[in-house]
């Protein structure tokens, strides 16, 4: 029996020992190895991808902080501006108002130039023209309210006094005007 145990045994045969389990064992580990490898090709492209948009990000948020840093540099020119079209936006307003009631103003001064009326009173306050005199007719005065009702700025026309005379129809009328809608 001591002989037994240092035996050595060497097989010369060109034909290999293929069983099922040998087979399969040499398949496993192939296969195997072949996954290791894919997983890590995966691995190496997403690392790879991620440095690409890890870029990406650093290059977006460098061309937002110049984009920012231009904003902020051009923010006073922006506040100038927005006055400046603040302020025509109120002169057109204001320009437009004045219109208005110099033509009420035209209408009463070319009515009184006309003859139609005479001794005139004419007082004119912010929003109001407080106007009396003399006509010969009613049909003058009806005429006159009429053409002021006319105007867009003329809210209300209020006849405070109709009486009859020797000149003729003696009367006092307020005008009220359209309020400015400027904040002055």
């Amino acid at each position: 029996m001591v002989g037994e145990k240092n035996k050595i045994s060497i097989n010369l045969s060109s034909r290999k020992n293929f069983s099922v389990g040998n087979v399969f064992y040499k398949w496993a580990f192939q296969a195997g190895r072949a996954i290791v490898v894919l997983i890590e090709l995966v691995a190496l492209g997403a690392l790879g991808y991620r440095f690409l948009v890890d870029g990406q990000i650093v290059d977006l948020h460098d061309k937002i902080k110049k984009q920012a840093s231009l904003v902020q540099f051009q923010r006073e020119d922006e506040v100038t501006y927005r006055g400046i079209q603040e302020r025509l936006k109120n002169i057109k307003a204001v320009t437009e108002e004045t219109e208005g009631k110099i033509q009420v103003m035209n209408d009463i001064l070319s009515s009184i130039n006309k003859g139609e009326f005479t001794e005139t009173d004419l007082s004119v306050n912010r929003n109001s023209i407080s106007f009396s005199g003399s006509t010969i007719s009613i049909f003058t005065l009806e005429n006159f309210i009429n053409r002021m009702q006319t105007f867009p700025q003329v809210i209300s026309i209020v006849i405070d006094e109709v009486n009859t005379s020797s000149t003729g129809i003696k009367f006092s009328t307020r005008i009220t005007l359209a309020e400015s809608q400027i904040a002055i």
